[in-house]
């Protein structure tokens, strides 16, 4: 099935350090970034893998757009809200 992404625009207002994750076969690298909207809700998205060369040409304090799903995960009884950027680029 097609995912259908979400959009939304914000000030990207961090960029955390990549974050290697040892896993048998694949590897997973990430960074987590910080966007907060015109009406001051704030998240932290994820760029992972592939995407991570998306944010390149981006600074902190850039106006962007991002593409994004949830992909929601339980592990040890607990859940965990994931967001996951498919895209991001600064907004016009």
């Amino acid at each position: 099935m097609k995912k259908n992404y979400l959009k939304i625009t914000g000030t990207l207002n961090f960029i955390g350090d990549l974050v290697h994750i040892p896993r048998k076969g694949n590897d997973l690298y990430k960074r987590v970034l910080t966007i907060t909207t015109p009406d001051n809700q704030k998240l932290f998205p994820e760029l992972r893998n592939n995407r991570l060369s998306l944010i390149d040409n981006l600074t902190v304090g850039d106006y962007v757009e991002i593409e994004f799903s949830f992909e929601g995960s339980e592990k040890n009884d607990k859940r965990y809200n994931n967001i996951f950027i498919f895209n991001i680029k600064e907004a016009i």
